[in-house]
């Protein structure tokens, strides 16, 4: 009896002064799939709980409870928000996997002392694992930084009634630098449908893309040619040489930036860059835009106006580290429908006979801006009357006595049933005023000799033509 007494009290003493420290590694790595398809994050740290083993363990075993504790004392270099995205639980004791481990996010762990785990085991010696995670639903929750952060705080406590054991590993989150389209910018069309747009009604448009990141983001663009490639809608139609530098690009969410002129060097878009929000996904539209001025300038003839435009999403930090820049290039369009308009300013022409000099010499009027041209394709002018005379009741002049031109133009025409062109060849034009002259040359007046006094009367019909 005494003597075992002695070997338990020897036991009680080998327990007593088992304990000591140890150290393990753990890194959580959040990389872009990760983000991009919401993998969760886990890593796994060994720490030894030392046991005694041999005989007493064997006389011992299943008679003692353990019990394992975590602290953690200092926060990670970054902001402590993301203390609560990350959780730990004890993963294994021995050989014996756990499924009553309490998991806890190292927000409870701070400077709060937990028990994770406690069971009724053997005094072999063990091993314990220590699990970490990111869940899914917490990838989505943080706006990750890119950067490596270290905490070596954690505290995680082994023991019995006869001993106890701490480890203390470091604990590693690996935000990996990283940019990327989610999703390609769709192609960008305008289309001149209505004239007005070259009179002063804003031509614009935008594209959306998605982009994936853990670093503040620049957006560029840029063109892949200093010119536009033109196909007309029309044989005949000139060449046309329209330069980029005509349209506008801008930043319009999810921040405002100011208008660049597109070339064919990268143009930021984005100035002071694009932070980086919560689930590290960010849409981003462009608005394009061309100012009557430049729409008039360089794409007044009906065709398509064809360039690439590229986007660049890169590193804005001041010391980038994700590399290298993305670029995806798409076809911007602009489109011009054939649109023509002929206005008349005035409805009511009148040439009269008052005097003798009038019925030696003829009389003429000039109407100045009468007509009012606007044509994206190459067009003519023609005039004809309704009627086959001027008429004043049963009375009658002929029509071809009335002359009608383009005032400072040596072309003008006798009118007639059949329409005559007044003007031909005009190249696409918008708002050109057209100053009209209307007479009875002195070699007609005879015409007009004999006839009852009276107004003479028909209908005018002036008619645009284009291919």
């Amino acid at each position: 009896m005494s003597r075992l007494r002695e070997i338990f009290f020897c036991a009680i003493l080998l327990l007593c002064f088992s304990a000591n420290n140890a150290k393990a590694q753990a890194v959580l790595e959040i990389t872009s799939s990760n983000i991009t398809t919401g993998v969760p994050v886990s890593a796994t740290a060994t720490n030894t709980i030392g046991m005694p083993s041999g005989l007493i363990g064997g006389i011992l075993g299943g008679l003692l409870s353990i019990v394992i504790k975590g602290t953690l004392t200092n926060d990670f270099t970054t902001p402590s928000s993301i203390l609560p995205a990350i959780s730990t639980n004890v993963g294994s004791v021995g050989t014996s996997l756990l499924s009553s481990s309490t998991p806890y996010t190292l927000d409870q762990l701070l400077h709060t002392t937990q028990t994770m785990y406690s069971a009724t085991i053997s005094l072999e010696s063990a091993q314990a694992t220590i699990q970490y995670q990111i869940p899914q639903a917490k990838m989505a929750s943080y706006a990750w930084v890119a950067g490596n952060y270290i905490n070596t705080s954690l505290s995680y406590t082994a023991g019995t009634l006869l001993s106890s054991k701490t480890s203390t590993p470091t604990l590693t989150l690996i935000v990996d630098p990283f940019i990327n389209f989610q999703s390609t910018p769709r192609p960008v069309t305008h289309t001149v449908d209505n004239l007005n747009y070259y009179r002063g009604t804003p031509l614009s448009g935008t594209t959306t893309f998605i982009n994936q990141y853990t670093v503040p983001l620049n957006i560029a663009v840029s063109a892949t040619k200093a010119t536009l490639d033109y196909t007309p809608l029309y044989s005949g139609a000139a060449a046309v040489s329209t330069t980029v530098s005509y349209i506008t690009a801008n930043l319009s969410s999810p921040s405002v930036g100011s208008g660049k002129n597109l070339s064919t060097s990268y143009q930021n878009v984005s100035p002071g860059g694009i932070s980086i929000p919560v689930g590290n996904k960010q849409s981003s539209t462009i608005t394009y835009s061309i100012s009557s001025t430049n729409l008039k300038a360089g794409f007044l003839q009906a065709g398509d106006y064809i360039t690439n435009i590229n986007y660049q999403a890169s590193d804005a930090s001041a010391t980038p580290s994700a590399s290298p820049a993305q670029v995806l290039s798409v076809p911007f369009t602009v489109h011009v429908d054939t649109l023509s308009a002929l206005e008349l300013s005035t409805q009511n022409i009148s040439l009269s006979f008052n005097n003798a000099s009038d019925y030696t010499n003829g009389v003429d009027t000039t109407i100045q801006g009468h007509l009012t041209l606007s044509s994206t394709v190459a067009c003519s002018v023609t005039v004809s009357a309704t009627s086959s005379a001027l008429t004043n009741g049963s009375n009658s002049i002929p029509l071809d006595c009335v002359s009608i031109g383009v005032n400072g133009s040596s072309q003008s025409v006798n009118l007639s049933t059949t329409p005559q062109t007044i003007i031909s060849g005009i190249t696409p034009v918008i708002d050109q005023p057209l100053n009209i002259t209307y007479s009875i040359p002195k070699s007609k007046v005879s015409e007009m000799l004999g006839k009852p006094p009276g107004t003479y009367t028909t209908q005018l019909v002036y008619t645009l033509t284009a291919p």
